[in-house]
């Protein structure tokens, strides 16, 4: 809807008459929605639990101690990590806003939205790579029969044996074994070999 502006006539009478002016209309695109409650949850546990927790964690609790690690690991997650999540998700629905704007609230905190979002790049390359793998090596299994069943001389070394192979004696030098050679000889599969 064009607005009106009254001027008094350049002539110096004082009468006014009305005059047509351009304004410029900006509409802005209303944000999204969750659907319901269970897309939002969905997506907080998508963001939360990743490959770090499946994978990563079991194995840095047996390294660190097992449940010696786990009394401090869960009282540390009740302090901090809860209510900077709670923080950041009451923040992100209150403002509407995206990790790079919500921290115009405390400009020495805006460095903080700017590492969201480096560090999500980063973990979409990494999580892209891992997926790249899956989806390759899951198509491959397909095949008849698999890259990694036989030993190939482009990655596998002297050690490697294939799983229900037959192999004479003589690779092992075990034709006259005395006590003083030493038989240990550290055979890996062929699937070890190939996916180290």
């Amino acid at each position: 809807m064009p607005s009106y502006s009254y001027k008094v006539n350049s002539n110096g009478s004082g009468s006014t008459q009305p005059m047509e002016s351009e304004v410029e209309v900006v509409e802005e695109s209303e944000r999204g929605h969750w659907g319901s409650k269970a897309e939002f949850l969905l997506s907080c546990i998508g963001l939360s639990v990743g490959v770090g927790n499946v994978w990563r964690f079991p194995y840095l609790a047996y390294e660190n101690g097992g449940a010696a690690f786990l009394f401090p690991y869960i009282i540390l997650l009740v302090l901090i990590g809860k209510p900077m999540y709670l923080m950041e998700t009451a923040l992100g629905q209150y403002s509407q806003l995206g990790p790079m704007n919500v921290w115009r609230c405390a400009p020495i905190m805006q460095g903080v939205g700017v590492a969201m979002v480096v560090l999500s790049f980063i973990t979409a390359i990494y999580y892209n790579q891992l997926m790249a793998y899956s989806l390759y090596y899951m198509f491959g299994s397909f095949a008849s029969e698999v890259p990694w069943a036989r030993c190939d001389p482009n990655w596998a070394d002297s050690n490697c044996f294939e799983v229900g192979g037959i192999y004479p004696c003589s690779r092992y030098n075990l034709t006259a074994p005395t006590l003083t050679v030493n038989c240990t000889t550290k055979n890996e599969s062929s699937a070890s070999q190939f996916w180290t």
